[in-house]
């Protein structure tokens, strides 16, 4: 019991402490404010705890916007060298879909600006005397958010591609 009150460590110390970072420190954040009662007369000064400042970060609008261009042709370059000359028995692998996909995903996160996000999808149909339709909807605002969409056409299989960018504020 000696052993551990060698060193005991201060109220002051326990009390600097921070419990998170989400926690200020107090004394540093604190201001004190002189009051009074109804009726006039002074009732001394109250220390009140400010909360904490942090940066707003909010904004309206993007700080610049993705440039579609850049993004369509990373897009038509991926598709292009993973299905171009291919047939719809090697293309309808899952793996080269996902591959493909991961692909265009990292691409594509060097070019699309912060406060973005990206929503890639894929579709491989064969061509087999069908209709098809291909149809997304989605509530977007118009001015920020957009889209881009590729579609290679082979012998016998088709890809569809699109990629959904979309502003978070």
């Amino acid at each position: 019991m000696a052993e551990n009150n060698k060193n005991p460590e201060s109220f002051k110390a326990r009390a600097a402490r921070r419990s998170s970072m989400f926690q200020p420190e107090m004394k540093q954040r604190t201001a004190s404010i002189f009051s009074y009662s109804n009726d006039g007369s002074q009732t001394g000064f109250k220390a009140v705890a400010l909360g904490p400042k942090y940066m707003n970060t909010y904004k309206m609008s993007p700080d610049r916007k993705a440039v579609m261009r850049e993004v369509r042709a990373v897009l038509e370059k991926s598709i292009r060298a993973n299905f171009a000359g291919q047939k719809f028995q090697s293309a309808s692998d899952e793996e080269i879909i996902k591959c493909s996909n991961d692909e265009i995903h990292l691409r594509l996160k060097g070019i699309v600006p912060k406060r973005y996000r990206f929503i890639v999808s894929m579709g491989l149909i064969e061509i087999a005397d069908q209709d098809v339709s291909v149809a997304s909807r989605m509530l977007s605002n118009t001015e920020h958010d957009s889209f881009v969409e590729f579609n290679l056409k082979e012998a016998d299989f088709a890809v569809t591609a699109t990629v959904f960018l979309i502003y978070l504020e």
